[in-house]
């Protein structure tokens, strides 16, 4: 049986255009995925695209972490660093040629790793779609909130869900 040796890493402050790609790559396949549209993303500057890509290098700020092998780049996630106190989950995506073999799982689990690394960090909170990925969130112990958006383009709602970091993951 052959093994997959994947990786999760951290996107560096040069890979902006990997950024940019994993985004409209996911919103391709995904046209939800992202509270934006396809076409919003791909009228972004390249200036947007820097910019992101420092901010998820700043010391002590939010990142980016990318799922591949060695051949492929085939997930990410964001953990965001609202303040001192406030983080969340954002992004994830797993190309669906990979989905169902649980690398969606492990990326949430690293954003929980990390934000576990942080000083005086009590919960992990998202924005999750109204629909089956709330249960996907529920199975890492994730639980709603009784907060919800809606999109004003096109009425899709979404659900605010949190990981409390004090209990075993």
């Amino acid at each position: 049986m052959k093994e997959c040796i994947y990786y999760i890493r951290e996107i560096g402050d040069e890979e902006c255009n990997l950024i940019k790609s994993m985004r409209l790559k996911s919103l391709r396949s995904d046209p939800l995925s992202f509270w934006e549209t396809l076409e919003e993303t791909e009228r972004q500057p390249d200036e947007y695209w820097k910019k992101l890509a420092n901010e998820l290098n700043a010391p002590c700020g939010s990142r980016m972490f990318v799922l591949g092998d060695r051949f492929n780049i085939f997930g990410y996630v964001y953990g965001i660093k609202s303040d001192a106190i406030n983080y969340r989950l954002g992004g994830l995506w797993v190309d669906p040629v990979y989905r169902g073999k649980g690398y969606g799982g492990m990326l949430v689990d690293h954003v929980i790793a990390w934000v576990k690394r942080q000083t005086f960090v009590n919960s992990l909170k998202l924005w999750c779609p109204d629909d089956g990925t709330i249960q996907f969130y529920e199975i890492k112990n994730f639980r709603k909130l009784d907060r919800k958006m809606v999109n004003s383009k096109d009425g899709r709602v979404i659900i605010e869900m949190e990981y409390i970091l004090t209990q075993q993951s």
